[in-house]
């Protein structure tokens, strides 16, 4: 029988197909690089022509809009050339350049004080030296502000002594030069006071502070407790407050001549300088590098000679931390945390952290005052730190 033989096709060697591609790839390579080689470089794209600086934005923010207003003017600047800028600054609408910032940045500001109701015009210009300036313009409306000015009612201890009572007195004037415009009155209910102080009940205008002073632990170790208590619901403003403090701190401080130092210090704390700061979002960095970021207190700080970074104490504990400016930069500024030798100046920076609570203040209330150019570490006698209690808010405040 005959069969029928089916014979298979001939393979291609392994490995055939992947030899002429490799080979094809080599020779592609190889054309492409010689053509390469033959085409004349792509020169390259020439310099943008100069052109003048760029002013993006000019604005004013303030946390209040009736007189006085404390507004923080900021910019936004950009240079197409890449060089450096100065910026000169009419803040408050008068004709006349009163800032000059070189070399000026679009993080820059500075303070806008309005104590009058009026619309004021504010320039801008920026100058690279190469074109002519360029200026741009913003307004900014302040309406009539209270005809009352800010009041601060103590209740001192009857038993309090006269020196005692006297430093009381002082920092309740003091602070009243430097808030001016009157708030709001509070109804306030206090039958049974927290803090065993006597009762109240009726009507408070600003501001109600009871104070006294009691033995606690003797010199030199808790100071005592301050703060507000009762707290409005815009920018918490405090409306009812306490100060308590050590008998015996009090006379060491009375014998070496600062007594009136730290109560016009602790009685910025009732106010709600430090205390709030956190509570109301003006605090970045929290717990390990706090910085202060409220616009008018960042101003303020620029126009010192610093810049958007303001230093809050990141030392000294409960009471201390985060609550005050910090004492290696500021040195013996009023609300550092710890008590210098000489002058505690209340400076620009510490009532523009009042016109960020929403006060109506006098910036030219403040003391004379620049950051020091050496870390405060480095004096010869260190300071006093005097640890007080802080008083937690327990009445009103923002609803949530």
């Amino acid at each position: 029988m005959g069969h029928e033989s089916r014979g298979r096709g001939r393979r291609e060697p392994r490995g055939g197909a992947r030899r002429s591609g490799l080979l094809a790839a080599v020779v592609g390579a190889a054309a492409a690089a010689l053509l390469a080689a033959c085409t004349p470089p792509t020169p390259p794209s020439p310099p943008a022509d100069p052109a003048p600086p760029v002013i993006h934005s000019f604005t004013t923010r303030a946390e209040r809009s009736a007189a006085p207003v404390v507004a923080a003017v900021g910019w936004r600047i950009s240079d197409p050339n890449g060089g450096p800028l100065t910026c000169r600054v009419d803040a408050d609408g008068d004709g006349s350049f009163e800032h000059e910032i070189e070399p000026c940045r679009s993080v820059d500001s500075v303070l806008g004080d309005y104590p009058t109701a009026g619309v004021r015009t504010l320039t801008l210009e920026v100058d690279d030296g190469d074109f002519p300036p360029v200026t741009a313009t913003t307004q900014i409306e302040v309406g009539e502000g209270p005809d009352e000015t800010y009041e601060i009612t103590l209740r001192l201890d009857p038993g309090m002594r006269p020196e005692f009572r006297e430093a009381f007195e002082d920092a309740a004037r003091r602070w009243e030069e430097v808030i001016v415009a009157g708030v709001p009155d509070e109804r306030l209910d206090l039958a049974l006071n927290p803090f065993g102080f006597p009762p109240f009940n009726g009507v408070v205008d600003d501001v109600l502070i009871d104070a006294r002073d009691v033995p606690i632990d003797g010199p030199g170790k808790i100071l005592g407790r301050a703060g507000g208590f009762a707290i409005r619901e815009a920018h918490w403003q405090p409306y009812y407050g306490i100060m308590e403090f050590d008998t015996a701190d009090l006379e060491m401080l009375d014998a070496t001549g600062r007594l009136g130092d730290v109560i016009l210090h602790e009685m910025g704390h009732v106010l709600g300088l430090g205390t709030n700061y956190l509570l109301i979002g003006l605090v970045d960095g929290f717990p390990f590098d706090p910085h202060y970021t409220g616009r008018a207190g960042v101003a303020a700080h620029q126009e010192l000679g610093g810049d958007r970074y303001v230093p809050l104490e990141d030392q000294g504990g409960l009471g201390t931390a985060v609550g005050h400016w910090r004492e290696s930069v500021f040195g013996n500024e009023l609300m550092t945390g710890y008590l210098n030798q000489g002058s505690q100046p209340l400076s620009r920076l510490t009532v523009a952290a009042l016109a960020d609570l929403g006060y109506g203040v006098d910036l030219s209330a403040a003391d004379p005052y620049s950051i020091p150019s050496g870390p405060a570490a480095s004096r010869q006698e260190p300071p006093l730190h005097l640890h007080t209690i802080p008083i937690e808010p327990g009445i009103g405040g923002p609803r949530r």
